[in-house]
């Protein structure tokens, strides 16, 4: 039998190796500081479970993964952190701004009166 990639041998050896990048990184965000009880530190956690498990991360939160090894890059193996911000434009993970909605500030005395009460 010919010793021939396919297509498909690519897919499966890229998302083997995205499996054990996730694992490292997992691995590393559990010993650097994060604040007990935050949501960055109950997604490591969930995760790392998952992963232990032999469960593969979704593109999503591969991406939130990405971020998140970005934002503690100073306290994890420099090989680990990625080379550009995920959020960069020129990144290949970049997906596009969001819009945040912000509430208006209140425009009328009674409004604003009635902000400050709590009504």
């Amino acid at each position: 039998m010919p010793d021939i990639d396919t297509p498909e041998d690519d897919v499966a050896r890229m998302a083997k190796s995205d499996q054990q990048y996730h694992a490292q990184c997992l691995s590393a965000l559990c010993r650097v500081s994060l604040k007990p009880g935050s949501a960055d530190r109950r997604f490591v956690v969930e995760m790392k479970r998952a992963v232990d498990r032999g469960a593969a991360l979704t593109a999503d939160q591969g991406l939130t993964l990405l971020r998140l090894v970005w934002r503690m890059r100073r306290q994890l193996p420099s090989y680990l952190a990625p080379q550009i911000n995920p959020d960069d434009p020129l990144s290949p993970h970049f997906q596009g701004w969001r819009t945040v909605m912000v509430p208006a500030a209140p425009r009328s005395q009674r409004m604003m009166a009635g902000a400050h009460h709590g009504r």
